[in-house]
């Protein structure tokens, strides 16, 4: 038995797996306990303490180790003996003695076909998820236009009573916080599902950035949070001249997000620096903050749905997709978008955008 599995380990290992061995079920199970999960097992059915039969129904009753692959390999051979090993749902049912080739073939089978099923349900559960998003999106702008008819009917200017007048506030900044949170759901679904990414001739020019950020500054959900006084704000452009081929309505909702980004991580002086300037074809635009700058892993999670950095700390509100939206619109756009840290150890986004062919 000893020897058989040995045997097996190296033959294994020759083929560049990585393989641990157990002696029975029971020390399998206690390796598996301890957080060892690999992705297939080999096992024998006739073993001490804990036979193969129940090894596979432990696996199977635990929801982590549902996913693990299963190969009986057994010196039943009786057809009986093999249609009962199937019936626990293993992958392949081997008897004793095996062929190494036939060995082989099974384990590549397995582990391919088990790596399709992942695949196939990595993909369902995306399906999943937007079709979530995209119906609680619509669900949501229904009530959020009766709540916007009834705000259009109070003035606020005539508001009498500055304790009501503030009140109203609050509740125009919460619709608009709302409503913002379901236009980035949608912006993020029209985007992953764009079967064009970008209408041929639609462009702005470098020197209209500026005025897209001031854009920015005099929308009613972003002064709710911020205004050009709370921010020190500085813009460096250099080869105005550029048209870029992007749309100008989604290059603002970007912009928008990613500015949001940049004065949340920054320190108290709020300090936004906008620099930009032609480069082998394309135009680079770079928001730098004056915060303390992201970890490697924390800049390749950034542009993922819900991640939100330093939460705890940060007391974040929203869900955590703002990033995600700019990420989808970027490649819509054909825009290649990178995160980074400064010399100055600041954060830095940087917009790579196709410069448009005079």
């Amino acid at each position: 038995m000893a020897i058989q599995r040995e045997n097996l380990r190296q033959i294994l290992t020759l083929e560049d797996y990585t393989v641990e061995t157990a002696a029975n079920g029971l020390k399998a199970l206690d390796a598996l306990q301890n957080g060892y999960t690999p992705e297939l097992v080999i096992c024998d059915i006739m073993m001490p303490e804990m036979d193969g039969y129940q090894l596979r129904e432990a696996l199977r009753e635990m929801p982590a180790w549902r996913g693990i692959g299963f190969i009986f390999l057994s010196a039943k051979a009786s057809k009986e003996d093999i249609q009962a090993g199937k019936s626990y749902g293993v992958e392949e049912y081997l008897t004793k003695p095996v062929e190494i080739p036939a060995l082989l073939q099974a384990v590549n089978v397995s582990l391919r076909r088990l790596q399709e099923i992942r695949e196939a349900e990595k993909t369902r559960n995306e399906e999943l998820f937007r079709e979530l998003f995209t119906r609680v999106s619509h669900e949501m702008r229904t009530p959020l236009s009766i709540i916007t008819g009834g705000l259009s009917l109070f003035e606020l200017e005539s508001a009498t009573s500055p304790e009501i007048k503030q009140y109203l506030n609050y509740i125009v900044n919460g619709h608009d916080r709302i409503l913002a949170l379901v236009e980035k759901v949608r912006h993020m679904q029209e985007a992953q599902n764009a079967q064009v990414p970008y209408v041929l001739g639609v462009t702005i020019s470098v020197s209209e950035i500026p005025q897209i950020f001031e854009n920015i500054f005099k929308k009613r959900t972003f002064f709710g949070r911020y205004t050009e006084k709370d921010v020190v704000f500085n813009v460096d452009l250099a080869d105005e001249d550029n048209s870029l081929n992007v749309n100008p309505k989604e290059m603002e909702m970007m912009l928008e997000e990613v500015l949001e980004n940049a004065i949340k991580f920054s320190d108290s002086t709020r300090a936004i620096t906008v620099t930009g300037c032609k480069t082998k074809g394309n135009y680079e635009l770079c928001i730098e903050d004056s915060g303390k700058g992201f970890p490697l892993q924390a800049q390749e999670d950034l542009f993922k749905p819900f991640f939100q950095f330093q939460r705890e700390v940060q007391e974040q509100q929203g869900m955590g997709i703002g990033l995600a939206v700019v990420k989808a619109l970027a490649e819509k756009n054909e825009i290649k978008l990178r995160m980074e840290n400064s010399d100055a150890k600041h954060g830095r986004f940087i917009f790579s955008v196709p410069i448009a062919q005079s």
